[in-house]
């Protein structure tokens, strides 16, 4: 099947075992004899690729036939169109999803090594390699996604990132390959990027204590874009204060997209129901007055994530914003709270004496739901 997929990673018979050997068959190019140049012409499209710059600056030659072969071979080496096979890819992922044995994984991670070392496929293309590496990391062997460091430092940024993201994307849980650890500390912000946005959820007990190292160097070191998406990976999996500390601080940047991810990250459901602290309070509830709905509300679902009696007294009121689904928001969370008794407690206060008619009503509402159950 790879061999039909992509034909220009089948094995070749020849090996070019120098420099030399290379620089001899392109000098073949132009011999007298016609079948010197058709072998040297064969033999360099099957084993020259690797040192590709050889023939490349023959394509300019004063030699007419040297320089119409160097294209020639360089044309050969350029991706080609897969479109005959597009219609078999809604079934590929059966089989491909599916295979968990090392030899087979392997051998597709050795085919991508040569698919990929080629640069980035044109259009849809990409789509067979995506899926194979997809392939690679599903099947959680080490060894086959050793096999693909190469790719991981290709000069094309894009390579790298599209193998991490794959693999990141794909892999268990459970599993956290050192090949995406070598990713969250690759030089280039685009590689470590796609690796952090797929390291949130590790379980790997033996891989974890690396990745919050990998991670935390990304915070401690890096660029500040960096830093702020580390800056979560560290809180959700690590409980790390510090990291907590900045993204509250970033609740309060100018750039309101920014703060409405930093709100957002401090109501992940790592927090859910943990005692809410001062500083979070301090720093959620000038956004729940906010004139800008967009960041009131994220204040108000992030605050609901957390327990606690401040938690209740800044969420009541938001059953009566003028945005109704703010109020349905806040009316769903208020329920999750642990400490049914305090509950009841300002919700009857709320029913009484609050100004807002919406706020009397709904407070009523989720007396009657709570006496009901």
């Amino acid at each position: 099947m790879l061999d039909r997929l992509f034909p220009e990673t089948v094995s070749q018979t020849i090996v070019a075992e120098s420099e030399d050997q290379i620089e001899l068959w392109v000098a073949q190019l132009g011999d007298d004899e016609f079948d010197k140049r058709e072998a040297a012409t064969r033999n360099l499209i099957a084993s020259a690729w690797p040192r590709r710059e050889l023939v490349n600056k023959f394509i300019d030659s004063s030699d007419s036939e040297v320089r119409l072969r160097a294209r020639y071979i360089l044309d050969a080496w350029a991706p080609k169109s897969r479109d005959p096979w597009k219609t078999h890819l809604p079934g590929l992922p059966n089989y491909l999803l599916k295979i968990k044995d090392r030899e087979r994984l392997e051998l597709l991670a050795q085919r991508m090594v040569r698919v990929l070392e080629r640069g980035m496929p044109i259009d849809d293309d990409r789509k067979l390699p995506e899926l194979c590496l997809a392939a690679i990391g599903e099947g959680g062997n080490e060894a086959s996604c050793e096999l693909l460091q190469p790719l991981l430092k290709h000069q094309d940024v894009a390579v790298a990132v599209l193998v991490a993201e794959e693999i990141g994307s794909h892999r268990d849980s459970r599993f956290f390959p050192r090949l995406l650890i070598q990713a969250l500390e690759d030089e280039r912000d685009e590689v470590a990027r796609a690796a952090l946005d797929w390291s949130t959820s590790c379980w790997d007990e033996e891989r974890a204590p690396l990745v919050q190292k990998a991670i935390r160097r990304l915070f401690d070191k890096r660029s500040e874009t960096l830093k702020f998406h580390a800056s979560f990976a560290l809180m959700h999996n690590y409980d790390d204060a510090e990291a907590l500390a900045y993204l509250l601080e970033q609740t309060r940047s100018q750039d309101k997209q920014r703060a409405y991810t930093a709100i957002s990250w401090i109501g992940d459901s790592c927090n859910y129901q943990k005692p809410v602290s001062q500083a979070i309070l301090d720093r959620l509830s000038p956004h729940l007055i906010s004139t800008n709905d967009t960041l009131r509300r994220a204040a108000s679902d992030a605050l609901g994530t957390y327990g606690g009696e401040d938690v209740v007294r800044r969420l009541i009121p938001m059953l009566g914003d003028s945005k109704k689904i703010i109020a349905d928001e806040a009316q769903r969370k208020l329920p999750d709270q642990k400490d049914k008794k305090m509950l009841r407690r300002q919700l009857e206060e709320a029913a009484k004496n609050d100004p807002n008619a919406e706020v009397r009503s709904r407070s009523r509402q989720l007396l009657a739901r709570m006496t009901a159950k």
